[in-house]
């Protein structure tokens, strides 16, 4: 078992070597010219922060340095690092405080540039990766549990681990957490459950799935005493881990109130969903799949299973509507998790839809969710499921041709969602495909994710594509 956990390691520094060598490689003009350069453009951004214009250019891709990779969201962990919550205009002083202390504690304790910063996220995104592969696939298909890391580790979704922002140690303090729950050692859910909570406020959604699994569990059980008491000691580190987050602030503000006040300066008010819109057509598409793609079926999901869960339906086997084992919990957790982060979206984005994959395909409930599909789903139901997956696609591509912002999706800022949903129907149609077949589509698919991800990167570095 220690050699089939190395061997994930390996082969994630494998792909990042593979991510290097592509990014580099189109980094020179001829290379780039006979290859990438005859079917996309990269985009330059001139003028200031004020005034500026985003343009396509048939260019190489940029050199990798210090002051490109700190963009957006990044500069602003990178200031936290530096000063922490002190107030004052310079370094984005008036906003730090509607970001979580955890990821810029670790880069001012380990004194480290923004590049090394981000090889340390696509590090801990990498051991995350790899201990949830470990706990949740069957060890005896460790052949196939190659396969699925492949696809699963250079997923156009992937691109967001490897630059200086939190998804990274998001995923690695939910990972630890899970294996407290799988290994019933609450020291270990305690402490990753109250890291977790100092790394962004978007963790509260998992505070909520850990109650609804909760919920599911006193359906089945009818035990009120049982309920109340697993949900407080679930509950206490991430409100010991929010309080935290206020008090630190508090130390450096003199005020309770720094998060709410430095919410105020994005303009622009909360509303229920409307007319669909985003800031880029790669993020469009890519976000577009998340939300009607994953996370509408999920949503649906998730009412069966209440209402089989309310009728008192109760399963016996070990699938994906039994509540009562871990596996189980841990499913509910994350499909709960996707329907919060869903809803909350509905509500309060306007129709927004700008960074919504980041929230879905980006995080370690996804892949936990997928994970126990892979696992818990004999060959039958695998292929039922992959007869449904084309209907959905069907469906999805129905919905895009009456979005207007869409256009002609047939062009190459498109090629994410694409490459996303054929990894996605790879992964659920493995146990189809005879051994000798497999080799030449996955190395397509493979090598195609990591040129989407190396043109986004370089799409981050140009400042032209954001990641907020």
């Amino acid at each position: 078992m220690k050699r089939q956990f190395l061997t994930y390691i390996g082969i994630g520094i494998i792909n990042l070597l593979l991510f290097c060598g592509v990014f580099f490689l189109l980094q020179i003009d001829f290379i780039y010219n006979i290859s990438l350069g005859n079917i996309s453009d990269n985009y330059v951004r001139k003028g200031g922060w004020d005034s500026y214009e985003i343009i396509k250019a048939k260019k190489p891709y940029l050199e990798i340095n210090e002051s490109n990779i700190l963009q957006w969201d990044a500069a602003i962990y990178h200031c936290i690092s530096k000063k922490m919550y002190s107030k004052g205009n310079e370094c984005y002083g008036n906003v730090r405080c509607a970001f979580f202390p955890l990821f810029p504690f670790i880069w001012k304790l380990t004194g480290s540039s923004g590049i090394f910063i981000s090889l340390l996220n696509y590090l801990m995104f990498i051991l995350g990766i790899s201990i949830l592969l470990h706990f949740l696939l069957d060890k005896k298909c460790f052949e196939q549990n190659i396969i699925y890391q492949f696809l699963l580790i250079t997923l156009p979704s992937t691109i967001i681990f490897y630059i200086p922002y939190t998804e990274a140690l998001l995923f690695i303090t939910m990972t630890f957490l899970v294996v407290g729950i799988l290994k019933e050692r609450y020291w270990i859910y305690f402490l990753s459950a109250f890291l977790l909570a100092l790394v962004r406020p978007a963790t509260i959604f998992i505070l909520f799935g850990i109650l609804g699994a909760e919920f599911f569990v006193f359906l089945n059980k009818k035990n009120i005493k049982l309920f109340f008491v697993s949900s407080i000691t679930k509950s206490i580190p991430f409100i010991l881990g929010y309080f935290s987050v206020l008090f630190i602030q508090y130390l450096y503000t003199n005020s309770w109130n720094s998060m709410i006040e430095a919410h105020s300066y994005w303009s622009g008010n909360t509303s229920a969903f409307n007319a669909i819109h985003d800031w880029s057509t790669e993020g469009f598409g890519m976000n577009s799949l998340a939300f009607f793609f994953i996370s509408i079926p999920v949503a649906i999901f998730f009412l069966f299973k209440l209402y089989l869960a309310i009728i008192n339906k109760r399963s016996n086997q070990d699938n994906l509507l039994n509540n009562d084992t871990i596996i189980g919990y841990l499913f509910n957790v994350s499909v709960i998790y996707i329907v919060g982060i869903f809803t909350f979206t509905l509500l309060t984005s306007g129709g927004n839809l700008h960074s919504y994959f980041r929230f879905i395909l980006s995080t370690p409930l996804f892949y936990i969710f997928l994970l126990i599909i892979i696992n818990q789903l004999n060959k039958i139901q695998k292929l039922c499921s992959a007869v449904i997956f084309v209907i959905f696609v069907f469906i999805f591509f129905a919905i895009l041709n009456k979005i207007q912002y869409t256009g002609d999706i047939i062009n190459f800022s498109y090629v994410g969602m694409f490459l996303l949903l054929i990894s996605l129907f790879m992964i659920l149609t493995q146990d189809f495909i005879k051994r000798k077949w497999k080799f030449l589509p996955l190395s397509i698919i493979i090598i195609l994710n990591i040129v989407w991800n190396t043109y986004m990167f370089n799409m981050y570095l140009s400042n032209a594509w954001i990641f907020t």
